[in-house]
């Protein structure tokens, strides 16, 4: 548990998470990734990467399918429950032409009553605006940023978006247990100055483990840390990001994989190597790498 042993004064407090971040990230380093994985999907990535960066560049309008992507999330985040592929296909195609009204009613046509229509092209429309104020690079995630990343992802879903969280909060059928309100901005604060840290001392033009296991610790740490009352895990995934060579690549989650990363994440807060949640991670980059190049291929 995050809070677990946390010393009471805030010079001792960040101190003590200091050095719990240097620790993990040290264990991270050691015994991160399984090496076949490691191998085989650090490579597979940085094909992936090479072809996207041709096809966008030969291609001015494959920076907007490689957003459209991000709609995605939602639905992964939601879990959409009888939904078929083709269904969600249509309904991000059409939000992501302008047609809002036309993805309100095929979203009512696969079973959704009118609020929840509404609501999903709310979270549809604010995913893409909070992705244009996410950070380029991880050396530049601040605070304010992220309070207004937030902010912009929630707006009119949640009262206080861009606030951090003034309430206890834990996981549903999870062992974990996310920081206590009081502690949220000092270990946050902690744990993006590592993190930006560490960022700078990496070279952004060669992606490999090193940048995968700093994206591992951050996710995990910001999930853990919890700041905000909601919208949590899809801030985390639109911020990692900011860890890949390019705004270009999204990092999108399936949802039928909801049990494997609650476990991964579960594994990682216990810092059990090989740390199922950085191959967790790697394989969900590499599956969005790969359908977005089968997206931009002519």
């Amino acid at each position: 548990i995050l809070q677990a042993s946390i010393p009471s004064t805030a010079d001792e407090k960040m101190s003590w998470y200091t050095g719990q971040l240097r620790r993990k990230h040290e264990a991270l380093l050691k015994d991160g990734l399984v090496k076949e994985d490691e191998d085989t999907l650090v490579r597979l990535a940085n094909d992936y990467m090479t072809s996207i960066d041709g096809l966008i560049q030969s291609d001015p309008s494959c920076p907007h399918v490689a957003e459209s992507q991000l709609l995605h999330d939602v639905w992964h985040g939601e879990n959409e429950a009888g939904m078929k592929v083709g269904d969600s296909q249509h309904i991000v195609l059409d939000f992501f032409e302008g047609k809002e009204e036309a993805a309100k009613r095929r979203l009512i046509e696969v079973g959704k009553t009118q609020q929840q229509a509404e609501r999903t092209v709310v979270k549809l429309r604010n995913i893409l605006a909070a992705n244009k104020q996410r950070p380029d690079a991880a050396v530049e995630l601040t605070m304010e940023r992220i309070k207004a990343v937030h902010a912009t992802l929630m707006k009119d879903l949640l009262p206080n978006a861009g606030e951090f969280r003034k309430e206890r909060s834990k996981p549903a059928q999870s062992i974990l247990e996310y920081a206590l309100p009081e502690k949220i901005e000092g270990l946050l604060s902690d744990l993006l100055t590592f993190v930006t840290q560490r960022a700078a001392e990496l070279d952004r033009s060669v992606w490999n483990r090193n940048w995968i296991l700093l994206m591992t610790l951050f996710f995990r740490e910001f999930l853990l840390i919890h700041p905000f009352s909601n919208g949590n895990e899809r801030l985390a995934r639109l911020l990692v990001c900011s860890f890949m060579p390019h705004r270009h690549v999204p990092v999108s989650f399936d949802g039928r994989r909801r049990g494997e990363y609650l476990d991964a994440l579960e594994d990682a807060a216990a810092l059990k190597p090989p740390f199922s949640l950085a191959t967790f991670l790697l394989r969900q980059i590499v599956r969005s790498l790969d359908n977005l190049v089968w997206l931009l291929s002519p």
